[in-house]
């Protein structure tokens, strides 16, 4: 069990969700997926998985190796106050650079929303420890009902889904002893609730 749960941690890592988001968002049968060409989808999800994945895990491995964090899976709270400030940076600079391009609102409100998300995580750190990683699928979670509920795009099937693993992934955080009752809860009412506000409300 320990190790599925480790498994399941990997491979939802919180800052995989922005990719994922837009990849499950324009995979769905509806208008949005149709609204941009291929070209620009592969751009979209190579300029958001380089800058939002691949650069905060080089940052954090170089803290690794430079002995500044102890651990890779951040379990001390001082200890992700480095990795997620450098991650924020890299998620404003990609929210930032999407702004310039022809993004439909409503993709530009998703990554603004896991930014402020991310910020708002970063934030609490100082003080006190959430679950980063609920943060991250409660955001998804919450994307996908503004989108649901404001376009009326049939999402329901992907909504459930993702609620599922949203319980999946609390188990497997509670089972690694990552966190507590509180933080995975606090993690997801941060991301829930500043994803879906900035979706709905068009934030961006």
């Amino acid at each position: 069990m320990i190790r599925i749960a480790q498994i399941l941690s990997y491979l939802l890592h919180p800052s995989l969700m922005p990719t994922m988001a837009l990849m499950l968002v324009l995979s769905i049968d509806s208008y949005l997926a149709y609204s941009i060409n291929k070209q620009y989808k592969w751009f979209l999800y190579t300029l958001v998985f380089v800058n939002t994945f691949i650069f905060p895990v080089i940052i954090t491995l170089v803290m690794y190796q430079r002995k500044i964090i102890s651990s890779l899976q951040l379990k001390k709270r001082s200890e992700r106050i480095y990795p997620f400030g450098f991650a924020v940076g890299f998620y404003f600079f990609t929210y930032f650079l999407l702004k310039k391009t022809a993004i439909p609102q409503v993709l530009l409100s998703i990554i603004l929303g896991s930014t402020l998300t991310l910020l708002a995580v970063f934030l609490i750190t100082f003080k006190y420890k959430i679950s980063a990683h609920m943060a991250a699928i409660t955001g998804l979670l919450g994307a996908l009902l503004a989108i649901f509920i404001t376009f009326q795009a049939n999402y329901s099937n992907a909504i459930l889904l993702i609620a599922l693993i949203w319980g999946f992934l609390a188990s497997a955080r509670l089972k690694l002893k990552a966190h507590s009752h509180s933080e995975i809860y606090g993690g997801s009412l941060v991301g829930g609730i500043l994803v879906f506000m900035s979706v709905f409300f068009s934030w961006g």
